[in-house]
């Protein structure tokens, strides 16, 4: 229920349903085996007002036992792949990073570390290969904004104004800023408190997207 179907709380009830889906006879009192499981030194589940969920403990166990999903492995795959691309100190400790969250289920910080990752490439090929062009509509569109001198200038801009001033111009396409925009908005709410649920399928999605759409093309 965790890994594949994305639920992260869950009540007796929801696990007898999926007993009778995969033919599976159902305990004779499943909150008996629940409450057994909650009561384990240490407790194989956690409850709270919205239901009960497996503990860290028991997920990493199950992790050892079973294989992961087609999508997490190949997720786990396209990070591997890009650090033998990779020689930039900053962009190798940002892969880490993203792929150590992702492997310990941690998607929030997945997605932030990966946006991390590819934004500070965007950055670098803007700084390197389109300067010039980047200043000039900086200066067109938001006329108070410092030039860029030096890379660590970005910093001062918001991420969102980056993404429309290489959108006009025309150093991104339509497509690439599609998917930036995209993306900051996902890290956004990745990043941010709030009760939206930071799903595995949510973090491979942002992965694969920004290595595969930002970092890995050459022309965007």
């Amino acid at each position: 229920m965790h890994e594949v179907q994305n639920i992260e709380r869950f009540s007796a009830a929801d696990l007898n349903k999926y007993f009778d889906e995969c033919n599976i006879p159902r305990p004779s009192n499943t909150g008996v085996f629940l409450k057994s499981m909650l009561e384990r030194k240490p407790p194989l589940l956690l409850k709270d007002s919205k239901g009960h969920r497996l503990s860290s403990t028991a997920r990493t166990e199950m992790a050892a036992l079973f294989p992961s999903r087609p999508t997490a492995v190949s997720t786990t795959k396209i990070l591997n792949d890009l650090a033998a691309q990779i020689t930039d100190p900053a962009q190798t400790a940002f892969l880490t990073e993203t792929l150590t969250c992702f492997k310990q289920h941690a998607y929030r910080a997945a997605i932030v570390m990966a946006w991390n990752l590819a934004f500070n490439d965007v950055l670098d090929r803007l700084f390197a290969n389109h300067l010039v062009d980047f200043n000039a509509q900086l200066y067109k569109v938001f006329p108070k904004e410092k030039q860029i001198v030096k890379r660590s200038d970005f910093e001062d801009l918001k991420e969102s104004r980056i993404i429309e001033v290489g959108k006009g111009a025309s150093i991104f396409s339509a497509t690439t800023a599609k998917v930036l925009t995209e993306k900051l908005t996902k890290r956004n709410t990745a990043a941010h408190p709030s009760l939206v649920v930071v799903t595995s399928v949510t973090a491979e999605e942002v992965i694969s997207d920004l290595v595969q759409n930002v970092i890995l093309r050459k022309i965007w």
